[in-house]
């Protein structure tokens, strides 16, 4: 209902391993080329219900996240984009050559955010408190 254009002819759900804070991520391969991540969370977790709204933020700025494309807050799911399985943990072992221009990314994200006037950040206080 939510996503029309989803090829859902042969979906396939697996798990993916990390997660945090209760979460638990879940990959929705819906055809060879069309893939989701579903984030199903604890609602009982406060820093759990600012995920949505933090993620907002950091679109709003400029901040590349993954997009939200759905979010249920009485059944505490998210529906994301899926930015692949490579995370920048796993690629700890490799070269500095293959390594320095994810962590270069990464380091321009965080610049980006820590550039943010203070009065951006205002009424947004509960949400980072605790970071999630």
């Amino acid at each position: 209902m939510h996503f029309p254009l989803l090829e859902v002819a042969d979906v396939k759900i697996r798990p993916i391993e990390k997660g945090g804070s209760d979460r638990k991520f879940y990959r929705i391969r819906c055809s060879q080329n069309q893939t989701l991540i579903l984030v199903k969370y604890n609602l009982e977790r406060e820093e759990n219900r600012h995920y949505v709204e933090i993620a907002k933020f950091l679109e709003a700025h400029g901040i590349r996240a993954p997009k939200i494309y759905f979010h249920d807050a009485a059944e505490g799911l998210i529906w994301i984009e899926d930015l692949g399985e490579h995370d920048l943990y796993g690629y700890r072992h490799d070269s500095w050559l293959v390594r320095r221009a994810f962590y270069e990314s990464a380091l321009d994200e965080i610049i980006k955010l820590h550039r943010l006037p203070e009065s951006v950040c205002d009424g947004n206080e509960g949400a980072f408190a605790r970071g999630v």
